[in-house]
């Protein structure tokens, strides 16, 4: 009991007046940024792109340029599936919903490019298609699963006659971009 007669000594304009401190403490904290919410993430995604010196060689031995397809990819099986005609016209027919998104680009030997994009809600894999001279000696298809939602680089390699998309998490697709 002696507790409870403390406080009911203590006078309302005293306990007003430490309550109203302790509001303004807090606003001020609020006002530094010490108690606000972490800024949500940027959407676009980055895919850095680089074609070797010796890219796409035409019937003479030189490097030449090089189409690449990027593909936003709810599911592989048909993308891994389809011929390069069927790809090339994945966006005309609605039938085919697997994907999503399709950018193209053209390259030329050496050329480093860094390209932002925002991932499709649906988007569970990143697909390439590069469109080598020589098809049937090149592996001009490549898949890689990509999260959305977490801080990740899409690396793509465009060698002689060979294409590769890596996801690479943000903190190594820094180090990878400054070599």
């Amino acid at each position: 009991m002696a507790a409870t007669n403390t406080v009911a000594k203590v006078p309302r304009t005293v306990l007003r007046g430490t309550l109203l401190m302790a509001l303004g403490l807090l606003q001020g904290c609020q006002a530094f940024g010490w108690f606000q919410a972490p800024a949500p993430l940027d959407p676009k995604k980055r895919v850095d792109i680089v074609a070797a010196l010796d890219v796409n060689p035409n019937l003479f031995g030189r490097p030449s340029p090089v189409l690449l397809t990027f593909y936003q990819l709810s599911d592989a099986t048909t993308f891994l599936k389809a011929d390069l005609s069927r790809l090339e016209h994945a966006n005309e027919s609605s039938a085919d919903a697997t994907w999503l998104v399709r950018e193209t680009f053209q390259l030329s030997p050496g050329e480093r490019r860094e390209h932002l994009f925002v991932p499709h809600p649906q988007m569970r894999l990143v697909g390439v298609v590069a469109e080598y001279r020589d098809l049937d000696n090149a592996q001009w298809r490549a898949v890689d699963v990509f999260q959305a939602q977490s801080p990740e680089v899409l690396k793509v390699n465009l060698a002689r006659d060979r294409v590769s998309v890596q996801a690479i998490p943000i903190a190594e697709g820094l180090t990878h971009a400054q070599q």
